[in-house]
């Protein structure tokens, strides 16, 4: 597969999984009873419509089989949004970002396949023959909590 396909497969995926988040609104649900919280903020949105979808991921394996295990949602309604995660253990996380402009719970594509909606990973990670690698897109969430900003694409 091209490197488009791979990032493509690895996108719609992170769509499908971010959509399962629907209803979340601006917080995922709890993972563990640890009060830590990521915030997110998201810079550089063109279109101020449809939603800022997020899969986040606590292992390298997860990461790479799309098993998210928290996500969250937040309007993309101005240039620069803010979503929070609560009730996090502290650990390692990496993040899968869309812009589902259009709201249809899809990463559209034109028809070659290349995606047409923005998308982002963590640590402002970049796609290389495939999606961002874990150990770039990987950040910590201590007991304090963590923050990233991310400019979305």
């Amino acid at each position: 597969m091209n490197i488009l396909g791979n990032t493509l497969s690895t996108i719609i995926v992170v769509a499908a999984v971010a959509g399962l988040s629907a209803g979340m609104a601006e917080t995922a649900r709890p993972v563990s009873t640890t009060s830590s919280s990521l915030s997110m903020k998201f810079t550089g949105i063109q279109q101020q419509s449809g939603t800022i979808k997020v899969a986040l991921f606590n292992s390298e394996d997860g990461y790479n089989k799309n098993a998210a295990v928290a996500g969250a949602e937040v309007a993309a309604d101005a240039p620069s949004v803010s979503v929070s995660v609560e009730n996090l253990p502290a650990g390692t996380y990496a993040a899968k970002i869309y812009h589902d402009v259009d709201g249809n719970n899809a990463m559209n594509t034109n028809p070659f396949g290349m995606p047409i909606e923005p998308f982002a990973f963590s640590n402002n990670a970049q796609p290389n023959m495939g999606p961002a690698k874990w150990a770039d897109a990987a950040f910590e969430v201590t007991t304090e909590g963590a923050v990233q900003n991310i400019s979305i694409q």
